[in-house]
């Protein structure tokens, strides 16, 4: 072997297989850190282009040349087990080099080494081996009983059809019935649907077979698949729901997760645009595929191409439909460019990789992979009331494409029945009753209003985040923050969690002139907070006091507030609350928990649209930011659009500034739209008038407060447009306690639409 990046590859493939002949802790090599565990081998851009075919044939697909960029080198990293691929350029406009992460290569395992990481499996080059499905499925059966065999989600009512495959026909499905669940995006397609008047057609054995040319190809490689998986069964929603059956099928739509978890498997096929793809790689079923380049470097060892994993781009996953699809299947086979993986509640296994049975399920995770490829769904059926796992679903789901918007809740329903332990009073058009003041103060970026058809009675209202499309920011509801040892890591650089202090009693109408209707349990969470806090008993029922022995770390982030009167280390509680459902967990004071089983399932219409209170408004001026390095302002590394502004005791990444009558800056705004950011941008120097609603009070410490010496420092506030007594939500902010209260401000029944 003459060529020297050939050689340089070999090294690294040897130091992969001499490091997997020896014992490995997964665990400890997520350490990044830890350099004993890491090696590099650099490739000179010379060398990179010498005249070898082979290693340049291998390579082309991972280093580019973009414009204005030199190449300089690649450099494959070895750590946490991994080979990776890293390229560096020099930037000719400034001469700083920059590096990106290209291909992750894996050693082909052809001498029995035992499975790991960085090892490939040799593969059929053309089509995917059933075989390896099978046991993939064995092996989840066998060794994952407590975990993926546990359902949290139950039928409302019984299934009504399923595809035999077998007999290749529709048959009545039963209870003892194991099946399959196809998951795919349509695609607005036309396809054999199942109605009224081909049921009975259908239900005759070898009607699919006749009919198979009206199936899609998805539809078509699934049936052929499930008895190669073992199975018999297959449910698909195009032809197990009779599609003109209005109430048959309401019924089974809204009880998509369900459905999902109690199938034996899932096929999902990620890849394409609508349902005429099929599955890549299946033998008598589809097309071939096409795997990377093998590089061969010597006899017994060559390297390969990890293939893409991803789902972040695919239809698949950008749809809203299929999000529940995705957590609630217990067992995932994922058909996606031209691979399968596994994916289950406790593994995640390759068709590439020669994957160890008992890795951790994040160990082989791509680095920026989609975060709901791990979402479990015990996060939804907890006993408590976690915002942040809320939040999570939320910023996953509101992102997604619907074709038709007034689908926003029914996406979804089924999630929101999981929820109804953790949230027991429910939810109001999305948001959760018991804490309703912390999650009225939601925050977008860049989101659009949703255009509902005129048929729909209760569309969405501007409210709450259903009511948009867009980037949902959970860091705002933070303010209803309760856990000493919060689950999720939340708070960034330029916004860190509050506290919501509720002020108003609200109410909803079904209609503009109906009666309002008080929400019961509104803000329950607060209530809590006032009763218990600091209180050793009596306490709700399932609650202790503890005393808090862990050393608190010091809050390096915040400054004391010069508007609140209340300091920094008054909110330090030697105490905390636990609940018998989740010892380990830590409270600042009891919540309200749920039932194991508490009730019926999620209603989104089950308050009126208008949401209604008495409070003031009040007129004040909006204004971009003004860039002043004087005063140690800086465009927020958290989006360009955001200013970095000392408010409230803490540095804030800003997007508007909002000004009262005499031009002091008192306060910020967010505006919902991206449009009407830009109209106050645009007029800058100049400040836009707008109409501003107090919603709640706020203090930027992220701690409750003792009970009975609560305070605030600011006002919660939302920017609103009135038309015909009907009040539009437009954007939410914030003002400072003194100035708002020295402002001019009129009495009014807010209405929101």
């Amino acid at each position: 072997m003459g060529c020297s990046v050939c050689k340089t590859l070999l090294e690294a493939a040897e130091h992969v297989r001499a490091f997997n002949k020896g014992p490995v802790d997964y665990s400890e090599l997520s350490n990044w850190s830890d350099e004993s565990k890491q090696r590099q081998w650099v490739i000179k851009t010379e060398q990179l282009f010498n005249g070898c075919d082979d290693h340049q044939r291998f390579l082309h697909p991972h280093v580019w040349r973009p414009e204005d960029e030199t190449l300089t080198e690649v450099t494959v990293h070895f750590k946490s087990g991994r080979l990776k691929l890293f390229v560096t350029f020099i930037r000719e406009g400034d001469g700083r080099p920059w590096s990106t992460s290209g291909a992750e290569f894996l050693l082909i395992n052809n001498d029995g080494l035992k499975p790991a990481v960085a090892l490939g499996r040799p593969l059929d080059r053309d089509f995917v081996d059933p075989e390896l499905l099978k046991q993939w499925h064995l092996t989840c059966s066998k060794h994952h009983q407590s975990t993926c065999f546990e359902r949290l989600t139950t039928l409302s009512c019984p299934l009504t059809y399923l595809i035999d495959t077998e007999r290749e026909c529709l048959v009545s499905a039963t209870p003892d019935m194991a099946y399959a669940v196809l998951s795919y995006v349509w695609g607005g397609i036309a396809m054999l649907e199942t109605t009224r008047a081909n049921l009975d057609i259908l239900l005759e054995p070898g009607a699919l077979r006749r009919l198979e040319h009206d199936i899609p190809a998805t539809v078509r490689d699934s049936i052929k698949l499930v008895p190669l998986l073992g199975e018999r069964y297959l449910w698909v929603d195009s032809l197990c729901i009779v599609q003109d059956d209005e109430e048959s099928a309401r019924l089974q739509i809204d009880q998509m997760a369900p459905i999902f978890e109690g199938a034996s498997i899932a096929i999902v096929a990620a890849d394409g645009k609508d349902a005429n793809h099929g599955l890549k790689g299946l033998r008598h079923s589809s097309h071939a595929r096409v795997l990377p380049e093998i590089l061969p470097l010597t006899p017994n060892t060559s390297i390969t191409t990890r293939l893409e994993r991803s789902l972040h781009h695919t239809s698949w996953s950008r749809r809203g439909w299929t999000m529940q699809e995705q957590i609630f299947a217990r067992r995932k086979i994922i058909f996606y460019k031209d691979t399968v993986q596994w994916v289950c509640r406790a593994s995640t296994w390759y068709e590439d990789i020669d994957t160890p049975h008992d890795l951790p399920a994040d160990a082989l995770v791509v680095d920026g992979g989609d975060s709901t490829e791990r979402f479990h769904p015990v996060d939804l059926s907890l006993d408590v009331p976690d915002l942040s796992i809320l939040c999570h679903f939320i910023q996953n789901y509101n992102g997604r494409k619907l074709t038709y918007q007034e689908d926003v809740f029914r996406a979804i329903t089924s999630t929101f029945v999981a929820l109804r332990r953790a949230f027991p009073r429910g939810f109001v058009y999305g948001l959760p009753v018991s804490f309703l003041d912390a999650s009225l103060i939601w925050r977008s970026r860049g989101a659009t209003r949703r255009l509902f058809s005129r048929k729909v009675v209760d569309p969405a209202p501007s409210w709450t985040w259903a009511g948009w499309k867009g980037h949902f920011n959970g860091l705002s509801w933070t303010a209803g923050c309760y856990m000493k040892n919060q689950p999720y890591g939340w708070g960034t650089a330029h916004w860190e969690p509050y506290q919501a202090i509720p002020m108003l009693t609200w109410y909803t109408k079904r209609s503009k002139n109906a009666k309002p209707q008080l929400i019961a349990f509104q803000n329950e969470w607060h209530d809590y907070k006032t009763r218990f806090m600091g209180k050793v008993e009596p306490l709700p029922r399932g609650w202790t006091y503890k005393t808090d022995d862990e050393e608190k770390p010091a809050r390096t982030g915040f400054k004391d507030d010069p508007e609140c009167a209340l300091k920094q280390e008054d909110l330090q509680t030697p105490y905390y609350y636990e609940h018998e459902s989740c010892p380990g967990r830590k409270f600042w004071h009891p919540v309200p928990m749920g039932e194991l089983d508490s009730g019926e399932g999620y209603n989104p219409h089950s308050h009126g649209r208008y949401l209604c209170a008495e409070t003031q408004q009040a007129r004040l001026w909006a204004v971009k930011p003004r860039y002043d390095d004087s005063i140690e302002r800086a465009v927020s590394w958290e989006g360009p659009e955001n200013f970095v502004l000392t408010m409230f005791g803490i540095d804030l990444g800003l997007k508007v500034v909002l000004k009262d009558g005499k031009g002091n800056e008192i306060g910020e705004l967010s505006p919902d739209s991206e449009e009407d950011q830009g109209h106050i941008w645009d007029a800058y120097p100049s400040a836009t008038p707008i109409n501003i609603v107090a919603i709640s009070r706020g203090l930027h410490f992220p701690d409750p407060q003792p009970r009975g010496r609560e305070t605030w420092s600011f006002y919660n506030v939302l920017w609103v447009e009135w038309e015909d007594g009907i009040a539009s939500r437009k954007g939410i902010g914030r003002v400072r306690r003194s100035a708002w209260e020295r402002l001019q401000k009129e009495d009014v029944f807010l209405v929101l639409g």
